[in-house]
């Protein structure tokens, strides 16, 4: 290949092309000729780079505060839909009856609702293992009304097979006719519908 008739090439800036989103755009203009017409070709200048990366940055800050919001108001509801729930709690007490021959072991179902409002259709069950039965008992559903202490709502003891206290698992619907369910470990969920037993 001969080099000898080649023309050097020169290269053409030009900011004539008009603005963009991502600032100005430059033309290069790849010629072998300077007076010929030039072709344009578009390049990004490092500022419309810049102008992009800060567009980018403020549609995710804006994401970010958005899911932030969401998971705040989620945190909120929650807490205001279990505020009277988590003031619920029920437990069984026993006592040994002494009179009985042999000892029999009695409990009582205690209950408190902390709260200022009633529970309705309230039932605790107690669990097999500690009845020392083949099933487990559920209680009739009774509304439980605010006190300051414990209350007894069934007032004749249950003669079970464990002496020493422990917890129940409950189900009730708060004042704002939504449903809950208290497990044996303490932990109180949210039920969706009336529970079947």
């Amino acid at each position: 290949m001969c080099l000898a008739n080649c023309r050097p090439l020169t290269l053409c800036w030009s900011e004539t092309f008009g603005n963009t989103l991502s600032g100005r755009y430059a033309a290069a203009v790849l010629s072998a000729d300077p007076s010929q017409a030039p072709i344009p070709v578009d390049v990004v200048s490092a500022r419309g780079v810049l102008d992009w990366l800060t567009a980018f940055g403020t549609v995710g800050a804006v994401l970010v505060a958005l899911i932030v919001a969401g998971a705040e108001y989620y945190r909120t509801k929650r807490d205001r839909d279990r505020a009277q729930a988590s003031l619920v709690t029920a437990w069984i007490s026993t006592v040994e009856d002494f009179s009985a021959n042999p000892t029999r072991i009695l409990a009582m179902y205690t209950v408190h609702n902390g709260s200022t409002a009633p529970v309705f259709e309230f039932v605790a069950t107690l669990p097999r293992w500690y009845l020392g039965g083949p099933e487990e008992k559920i209680t009739n559903p009774v509304m439980i009304v605010p006190t300051k202490e414990p209350m007894y709502p069934w007032p004749d003891p249950e003669e079970v097979a464990v002496a020493g206290d422990v917890a129940l698992r409950i189900t009730f619907r708060d004042g704002a006719g939504m449903w809950w369910e208290r497990a044996d470990d303490g932990r109180l969920r949210r039920l969706w519908k009336p529970p079947s037993y």
